[in-house]
């Protein structure tokens, strides 16, 4: 019978558990540059230093003026986290993404953030098999106030402006609120 020196058997024990932990740690690091702005088909967070870097990979950030300006579409929602961003769509798409809150598909949400201004963009969601439209809202916003949307479209299943807490939005377009069943 073969038997396996108790010293032995522990040093191999323990380079097990070092290979688990170091497979672990990349498939973290992995999947935390797709989750912030590796990709341009990820959810793309914008906030007042561009800390993630997602503007930067799919656009041109512009510090002083906090404004994120696209350079291609974008598979993704994009999440504002900082008062008085603007993201220009430079007449590119996104076909949003999940985001959570609110816990649906979405173009742009913005939460508890104020002055943001959304411009030249197209939020488009897909067809699905089943006739639907995969995006629930273009622009979600809860308790944020001075939010303009302009020159923008968007092709979504619920509403395309979607604003809980404050009353302090402008749109210089009926369509934004226009749903498939309409």
């Amino acid at each position: 019978m073969y038997q396996i020196n108790p010293a032995a058997g522990l040093k191999i024990f323990t380079l097990g558990l070092i290979a688990v932990a170091l497979v672990a740690l990349a498939l973290f690091v992995a999947s935390s540059a797709s989750a912030h702005g590796a990709s341009p088909h990820a959810t793309m967070i914008l906030d007042a230093t561009d800390s993630y870097g997602d503007c930067a990979a799919v656009g041109n950030w512009d510090q002083p003026n906090l404004i994120c300006a696209l350079n291609q579409d974008v598979t993704g929602a994009f999440i504002i986290e900082g008062d008085d961003i603007t993201l220009d769509g430079n007449g590119h798409r996104t076909d949003g993404g999940f985001a959570s809150p609110p816990g649906g598909n979405v173009g742009v949400f913005v939460l508890n953030y104020d002055g943001i201004t959304i411009k030249n963009l197209d939020i488009v969601g897909d067809n699905l098999p089943n006739g639907s439209i995969s995006l629930h809202w273009g622009v979600y916003t809860k308790y944020s106030d001075n939010l303009t949307v302009s020159n923008a479209t968007m092709k979504v299943k619920n509403q395309g402006i979607i604003n809980f807490g404050h009353p302090s939005c402008h749109y210089n377009d009926p369509r934004y609120n226009d749903s498939e069943g309409d």
